[in-house]
């Protein structure tokens, strides 16, 4: 896959996940995370629900960005 379509995919793909990213955030909290959270920490398990939160939708803009860096060929990996 070159780099360009990778980019591409990059950036549809961060782009859904901002879009939905806080139902999939919720969805991932509710089955995986809350119980250990909640049962450890208690009243702090919903500033740890937010900070979680808007460390993924960072790492979503972040994936973005890579996409588009990718994409447009601005990269000076190379």
């Amino acid at each position: 896959m070159n780099k360009k379509r990778l980019g591409k995919v990059l950036v549809i793909i961060s782009i859904v996940l901002l879009l939905t990213g806080w139902y999939f955030n919720h969805f991932i909290w509710g089955i995986i995370l809350y119980l250990p959270f909640s049962m450890l920490y208690g009243v702090l398990s919903n500033e740890i629900y937010l900070s979680y939160c808007l460390s993924m939708m960072l790492i979503y803009f972040l994936m973005g960005y890579l996409g588009i860096r990718l994409w447009l060929g601005e990269n000076k990996l190379d």
